[in-house]
């Protein structure tokens, strides 16, 4: 894709956006350049393009991160020499926009693996200047091949006494049945609007998870500091997202072990002893057996994350695995 046909509007250093609204995109990349480059060509349509856009190239094997930033020219491309994970990268961006002239308003966190409708970013400004809180978008998955809208998320739930997170609305056919604005636990990192004040008083996310359930942590703690957390179903994206990953055994790990760490982060005493418990007794044989019958190297792989998820926890190993590039 050219680049000219990519580049945004962006304001000069130290200009405010019209109205006083200014927004810093962060895009963490790694190792998806062509995903970057259809989600700023998405940039480009909003109704509103008073912002910073800055994509953060998480040590990206494939080089994509340099090629990024020779085509990105009117963005900003931060390239870190190592790989600390999605939260690392997510905040090097807003420290980075910190130091500007004119710092953002609001940030808008996107995953590059995104397509945008052209209000998405202003009917999560509108909704954000209503609650001065955290908002998140109706995520849905790509058009089906029988032209069927699918939802990816709706807002997410937690429920800490039954160990589960739940995005609503998952893999449901899109009728409107979520067309109102709610109040929910979370909102999915793949887009997440704020306030700057919030990321201020709250903190950075989190990044001893290096990937998955960081934007969960993060909403948690923000609402126990007084910042409510709403699903807006006018800024409506695309996830271009696919359910093979979840297999793969990297995501696998991740998810397991972060499951835990987050779980065992808010519970009260006895949950902790009850986690710790099923983890050992329980989650960690079953996964060890899994491992011996495995039937060829495939499934050795995949149940060896399991064992791994299972003893990182115990130990309370978080951050990036060992083995991990």
């Amino acid at each position: 894709m050219p680049c000219n046909l990519i580049q945004l509007i962006l304001p000069q250093e130290g200009v405010l956006g019209k109205n006083g609204r200014m927004v810093g995109v962060i895009v963490v990349n790694y190792n998806s350049g062509d995903e970057v480059l259809r989600l700023v060509a998405s940039l480009h349509e909003q109704t509103i393009t008073d912002i910073y856009l800055v994509v953060v190239d998480n040590s990206s094997p494939d080089g994509s991160g340099e090629k990024l930033r020779q085509q990105l020219v009117q963005a900003e491309t931060l390239l870190s020499p190592v790989n600390k994970g999605f939260a690392a990268g997510v905040n090097l961006g807003i420290e980075h926009l910190r130091k500007k002239v004119s710092p953002p308003n609001y940030y808008w966190i996107l995953n590059p693996d995104m397509g945008l409708s052209a209000s998405a970013l202003e009917a999560l400004l509108d909704r954000a200047k209503l609650t001065q809180g955290i908002v998140g978008s109706k995520v849905l998955y790509p058009l089906s091949s029988d032209g069927q809208v699918r939802i990816w998320a709706a807002g997410g739930f937690v429920n800490i006494d039954r160990l589960d997170t739940n995005m609503r609305g998952n893999s449901e056919l899109d009728s409107g049945q979520f067309e109102q604005s709610v109040s929910c636990d979370y909102v999915p990192g793949c887009s997440l609007f704020a306030p700057a004040k919030v990321f201020d008083e709250v903190g950075l996310l989190p990044e001893e998870y290096f990937l998955y359930f960081e934007e969960t942590d993060w909403c948690l703690k923000a609402a126990r500091k007084g910042y409510s957390v709403t699903y807006e179903p006018k800024s409506v994206v695309t996830h271009f997202f696919l359910e093979e990953k979840m297999s793969e055994p990297f995501v696998t790990y991740y998810y397991n072990r972060n499951r835990r760490v987050f779980f065992f982060k808010h519970l009260g005493l006895i949950g902790k002893i009850k986690l710790v418990w099923t983890t050992l007794f329980k989650d960690l044989p079953r996964a060890r057996k899994s491992l011996t019958e495995s039937p060829d190297e495939g499934y050795r792989t995949l149940f060896r994350s399991h064992v791994d998820s299972c003893f990182d926890f115990l130990f309370m190993r978080t951050g990036k695995r060992g083995e991990d590039s």
